[in-house]
């Protein structure tokens, strides 16, 4: 049996270079908003508002703001909430090479998402999962579920439960202001 381990915020905050930046998903019901953050992880700067589409296509504007940005693949980390946690799922699993790590809030996996065969490709990536004990929109044993996943893939993982439901409670939205300044 092979067990992994899990990291704590300080830890997970340790091992981001001082140079990452935080990619930003936010899917509405027409639009896709995305923002990226300054390398000081103090500022998050809309960057683009993309009409929902497939897949393939976010992820082609994704790595069309890397290559504009000149943002190295090792310093950036993808983040939602709700919806835009599933797609950073979906990004983070089936594309391991473009991101350091990823944060999934209130989230659950995607319907459908690809894991590569190769499981090393996952050794260095690290994750946040944060879900509220009193989602009442998806229950916390979808969390779980993320965070088992993460486990066999060798993914470095912080999984934290609040005493909140699905939305941002003030302390759910400090906890991760304070990681982002942190980082």
């Amino acid at each position: 049996m092979k067990t992994y381990n899990i990291l704590t915020i300080e830890e997970f905050k340790k091992n981001i270079d001082n140079n990452s930046r935080l990619l930003g998903i936010d899917p509405g019901k027409k639009n896709i908003g995305i923002a990226i953050c300054d390398e000081k992880k103090v500022v998050a700067t809309p960057l683009k508002v993309i009409k929902k589409n497939k897949f393939q296509f976010l992820l082609k504007e994704i790595q069309d703001i890397i290559k504009e940005n000149d943002i190295k693949s090792k310093n950036l980390y993808l983040g939602g909430h709700s919806q835009g946690g599933i797609m950073a799922y979906k990004i983070a699993l089936g594309n391991p090479a473009l991101f350091e790590g990823f944060i999934a809030s209130s989230a659950r996996l995607p319907v459908k998402y690809s894991i590569k065969d190769e499981l090393t490709e996952y050794q260095n990536i690290k994750a946040l999962i944060i879900h509220g004990k009193n989602d009442n929109v998806l229950d916390v044993k979808f969390a779980r579920a993320g965070k088992n996943l993460l486990d066999k893939l060798g993914i470095q993982t912080q999984y934290l439960v609040k005493d909140n439901g699905h939305s941002l409670v003030p302390d759910f939205a400090m906890l991760i202001q304070n990681w982002i300044e942190d980082i």
